[in-house]
């Protein structure tokens, strides 16, 4: 007669198992990889020719200079902060290295290379959600501010320069903004994406058995200022005793399409 097996042993899928809370500290620890990814992902920006023009009275909007080559040559953050919030965690980035390089042409002379720095400040807020069974990051309500434009050049100097950079940060300060927006949501994402959007399955054989505990994330964790970001967790377990046919870890998918909330 096969053996009963008590119904109080009986796995129950979708029953909370453990409930894990993440404290300011882990966002404080995930900041760092942050900063790297950003600075990476920003310097590798394509920043196409800008035609940077200037109303003259009487003939309307005519070309004033070319923008061309433009490259981030750095964004390194100094400052980045992410403040559990009761509903979601706050992003805040200030104190940024940005400096941008190109070459300015204009009728009257030859392309001469320009050295641009800004100030950069960056706000918004992250939440989590669910995929199948693995968390995911969605981020949301970013705003880049770009400003103080400044720049050094060999070639232009005084009011030409001043001038230059004036029309610089008319132009470039949108399309610069619009791009250091995803930079900074895509970086948030893979980062505390590879540490919450992985597989923590349990896969061993012991003595013939073959047994898997699945873990699985139940629902969207929840964010407060009291508790931090709480995981409600379940554990089921699987077992046979079919040498040829042993349990394996699926592989969690981490490009996931980013949500806009």
């Amino acid at each position: 007669m096969a053996a009963t097996v008590p119904s109080i042993l009986k796995a129950k899928s979708g029953v909370t198992s453990m409930r894990l809370s993440l404290t300011q500290d882990m966002f404080n620890e995930v900041s760092s990889l942050i900063i790297k990814i950003a600075d990476s992902s920003a310097t590798s920006l394509k920043i196409g020719d800008q035609h940077i023009k200037k109303h003259i009275p009487l003939l309307g909007e005519v070309e004033a200079a070319t923008a061309k080559n433009i490259r981030i040559l750095s964004f390194d953050i100094r400052n980045i902060s992410l403040e559990i919030k009761d509903g979601y965690v706050a992003v805040a980035i200030s104190d940024v290295d940005f400096h941008v390089e190109m070459d300015i042409a204009t009728a009257l002379s030859k392309s001469e290379r320009v050295d641009v720095k800004a100030d950069v400040d960056v706000l918004g807020k992250l939440k989590f959600g669910l995929v199948g069974r693995h968390c995911t990051t969605d981020v949301y309500d970013i705003k880049t501010q770009v400003s103080n434009f400044d720049a050094e050049s060999k070639g232009f100097t005084g009011e030409i320069l001043a001038h230059f950079v004036d029309l610089l940060e008319k132009v470039l300060r949108p399309i610069i903004e619009e791009q250091l927006d995803g930079v900074v949501a895509s970086s948030l994402e893979s980062s505390l994406n590879a540490m919450l959007n992985r597989n923590f399955d349990v896969v061993e054989a012991v003595s013939g058995v073959n047994y898997k505990f699945q873990v699985d994330v139940l629902t969207a964790p929840t964010i407060s200022v009291a508790s931090g970001v709480v995981f409600d967790i379940g554990v089921d377990s699987f077992f046979n005793t079919d040498k040829d046919k042993p349990f394996v870890v699926d592989a969690v998918v981490r490009d996931i399409e980013r949500v806009s909330l």
